[in-house]
Parts: structure tokens; sequence; C-alpha cells
């Protein structure tokens, strides 16, 4: 491992005047941190740097990025990009964080990989002379071997209760997975289970309201190159709400990634075909007077992610339908966007609908009074949406180094 040591950071000593050390900090790197979360720890342990407001005042605009590997790991990425003269001069660094990693352990390996990637451009500001640099890790690597060859099992279990005078409710849920990950072969195996039982009292009403559910899955994925991968998805699930005594379902699957996998923190283009089996079983006869029945269905769907420095954006269409009927299909459509409009203001949107036709399940019935309103029950719809936009604007000051904990 490579440590860095920060002596005498920005390069002031203690005979330094204000005068001549506000000057010198004036002269530090301008850096924007774009995506990074506590920034109070940042601030503290890189302090040779001047903190912007905005990118369009920053030498170096540093972008953070996070994705899940295996082993219930994290990759963290950070992307450095030189701006004015530091323009062309890009980099990106990487550090690999686990789940039961401590908060602090967390968080000093990211300002590692950070002081690490911002050497280069330190080096050419006074805040140099306060620099040095010591190696911590051993001279000659050893191999790693593993004896759970790459598997790791997680196990989780809660329960809540509580109450007042008129009612009193009660929730348990437990989960297993195990996972296996290398770059040729992701293996998923999962189960969760959800039980809530709440009682009300008020007036002559006397309810007790029970909602469950039962899931299990399975994913294999196999790397066939830099851009496609093939694998099959199962599971079995159980929910009332949806009116699934048990349903069982198998499907093969292919992806393709315009861009190569190895670029999937910073942007993606996928598209994911599936096709598969399904048999359900049902708490109540549906609206098509079924109580169980045997289904093939395929769904399509294409994704496009992109992080830079303008801002970030997401997007993806999703088709589904069952094979006998194509009038029972759905269109999903979701995206969000954050711009940056011009110094200081930046542009937040998102939103998704969904154009609904496959409700198979729903009872004959329908629903009571209780359950629409306590929604225990899925109730027929054409469309679902939601959307959402925001402004922001910051000026002042374009430094933000200073940190006060206080209160």
């Amino acid at each position: 491992m490579l440590g860095l040591m920060l002596l005498n950071a920005g390069g002031i000593s203690a005979e330094t005047s204000p005068d001549c050390a506000e000057q010198l900090q004036e002269q530090a790197l301008r850096v924007f941190l774009d995506g990074f979360g506590g920034t109070q720890y940042i601030k503290e342990e890189i302090p040779f740097i001047n903190y912007v407001r905005d990118s369009e005042q920053a030498q170096v605009h540093m972008i953070y990025s996070a994705r899940s590997t295996g082993a219930m790991s994290t990759e963290r990425t950070v992307t450095f990009i030189g701006l004015g003269e530091f323009e062309g001069l890009n980099d990106t660094l990487s550090c690999v964080t686990r789940s039961d990693d401590t908060t602090d352990y967390r968080r000093a390996e990211l300002v590692r990989i950070m002081k690490l990637g911002l050497m280069r451009y330190v080096s050419k500001t006074p805040q140099s002379d306060g620099v040095n640099i010591t190696y911590t890790g051993t001279a000659k690597p050893k191999a790693a071997t593993d004896r759970w060859d790459y598997w790791v099992f997680s196990m989780s279990f809660s329960g809540s209760y509580g109450g007042q005078e008129s009612y009193e409710d009660m929730s348990f849920s437990g989960g297993f997975s195990a996972n296996r990950v290398t770059e040729a072969l992701k293996l998923n195996f999962g189960f969760s289970s959800y039980y809530s039982e709440g009682k009300y009292e008020y007036g002559d009403l006397d309810y007790k309201d029970i909602s469950k559910s039962n899931d299990f899955q399975a994913l294999a994925v196999k790397s066939i190159s830099d851009h496609l991968s093939i694998g099959a998805y199962g599971s079995t699930s159980q929910s009332l709400y949806y009116n699934i005594a048990q349903s069982y379902e198998i499907a093969p699957a292919a992806e393709y990634n315009i861009f190569p996998y190895a670029e999937s923190s910073h942007r993606e283009f996928r598209i994911f075909y599936r096709i598969g089996y399904k048999h359900n079983r049902y708490e109540e006869e549906t609206i098509y007077f079924e109580t169980d029945e045997d289904l093939f269905c395929h769904s399509l769907s294409i994704r496009y992610d992109t992080k830079a420095r303008w801002g970030s954006m997401s997007a993806a269409l999703e088709g589904f339908n069952y094979l006998h009927d194509f009038d029972l299909n759905s269109l999903l459509f979701r995206s969000s966007f954050y711009f940056r409009l011009t110094e200081g203001l930046s542009l937040s949107l998102s939103g998704n609908y969904s154009a609904i036709h496959d409700q198979i399940e729903l009872t004959r019935g329908g629903a009571t009074e209780e359950e629409v309103l306590l929604r225990r029950k899925q109730l027929a719809t054409d469309y679902r949406f939601s959307i959402y936009a925001g402004f922001q604007y910051r000026f002042g000051s374009r430094y933000s180094n200073i940190v006060n904990p206080r209160f």
C-alpha cells in the first residue's frame, strides 16, 4: 500500500507572516469536488488546495463514482480532469473497500487516492515545498490466496414492534445471500422474507392488516467479451399484495454494452434482452378466471448512463409482454438529469412513466375499502408516473476551504 505523508502542507512555516500566508494560499491549486460526500473530512485531510464552489473556477475537476464488486465490496473511483493550464492532464484512480470496513477506513482510503492523483498538479504550485512522500508497503507483494474461492455470504434479521392506544404493529424481515464474482463469472443467490401485522381500533372499527412476501432469486452471468455477457435468471416469490400464492420463473438473458465494461463507472450504454417461462399460482381467482397458469414472457431494455464535467444523466426504456397475448404488455421509461447551466447555477430533472397493460394477477373480487386505503392489494391502472424538477444557485466567495464543526 502506498501512503502519503504530507508535512507542512502549503509550505507555510511558523515564521510566515499572515500576508505571505494568504498570498501563498491564493496560489494553491483550485479544485472542484463533484459527487463527493463528507467533504469536511476531505478538507481537514487535504488542506494544501483551494476548494472552489463551481467547476468554472477550478484548475482540476474531480469526479467521484462508486460501483459494487464481488466479495460485498465497493470500488471507489476518482477521475481527475485538468482545466486551464492543466488542460489534457487527466487521470483516473480507484480503491476497493469492503462492506465490513469501518467508515474511518473507507474515507481514509478515498482520501489516499485523492492525494495520489493531486500530486501531479500540486507539484507545480508553491505548496509542493511542503509535500513529503513515504512508501509504507512491502517491497515484494505476495500472490493473494482465497480459501473461500471468492464466495461471500451474508445473513440478516430485523424486527420491530410499536403502537399507541388505537393501534399496534409489528414486523419481521430476514435474508440470506451468497455471491461469487470473478472477471469470468458472476453468481448471485439471495432469499428475503417479510411479514408485518397491524391492529387498528377506532370507534366501532376493529381491523387487522397482514402483509407478507417471500422471494428467492438466482443469477448466473458469463463474461464473453469486453462488451457482451450472457446469463440466466431464476426466481420464486410469494406476495399477498400481488395476489401471488407462489410464482416460479426461469429466464436466459443476454446483454451488450456498447462501451467497454471497464468504463462503466463513467459511462455505459446497455442493451438487455430476457425471455423466459413463469408459473403463477394465485391466492384468489384473477380477472381472467385463472387460479394458476403457465406463462411465457420476454423483455427488452436499453439504458444509458454517463457522468462528466457538465453533470450527469441516466435514461432507460424497457418493454415487456406475455407471448400468448401481445396486448398484455407494459412499457417503462425513466430518466434523471443533473446539469451545470452556468457558474453556480444547476438544474435537476427526473421522472418516470409506465404504460401498464399486463396486470394479469388482479383479483376478480376487487379490493375492500380497507385494502384500498391501506394499499394492501394491487389496484387496476393503465399508467403510473412521477416527475421532479429543481434549481440550485450558489454565489459569493469562490472558496470553501474552512471547516467549522461547532454545534
